[in-house]
């Protein structure tokens, strides 16, 4: 019995913490831009959309994250995606704005914290619930989505890929 609970600890594998929408309106997003990218950015694109296709744009995003059990030294948090029906590969939405965190997840770190046991959190657009989260280690469930715990919106601003 140890030796398969031992077997266990060792076995690479994600485990997602949570699911979190991500609530954003055009005011959120124009002191998002600001903050990080200061005054030389143009939003009027997206500033001129109507309230309905600016929800349409901006609804279905989620913050993910997930703790993964022994990663490879040059492990991509690019590798996370989600299948979209009937698209090649390369049409899949892929993790995005990715940020390591400590152990605890609640501050930032440069390169991943551990190679034992890595956690991070990252937004995907068009988060299909129902399908699975793919990664290195095969498809993941996701959870039922919570609200964004505060040390998480502390540390994330969305703004959209250019």
């Amino acid at each position: 019995m140890a030796q398969i609970q031992h077997m266990a600890a060792t076995e690479q594998h994600v485990e997602i913490v949570g699911v979190y929408p991500v609530r954003i309106s055009k005011d959120t997003l124009l002191e998002n831009a600001r903050l990080e990218f200061g005054e030389r950015l143009n939003l009027d694109d997206i500033l001129a959309l109507d309230d309905r296709e600016f929800r349409n744009r901006f609804s279905n995003i989620y913050l993910v994250e997930v703790v993964i059990q022994r990663p490879a030294s040059d492990f991509d948090p690019g590798t996370f995606s989600q299948e979209r029906t009937g698209s090649p590969r390369a049409n899949w939405q892929v993790a995005y704005d990715e940020k390591f965190l400590d152990a605890d997840g609640a501050s930032e770190q440069p390169t991943p914290f551990d190679l034992t046991s890595t956690r991070l959190a990252f937004f995907m657009h068009d988060l299909n619930l129902s399908l699975p989260l793919q990664t290195l280690f095969g498809p993941v469930a996701l959870p039922e989505p919570t609200a964004m715990p505060a040390r998480l919106s502390r540390l994330f601003r969305y703004f959209p890929p250019s």
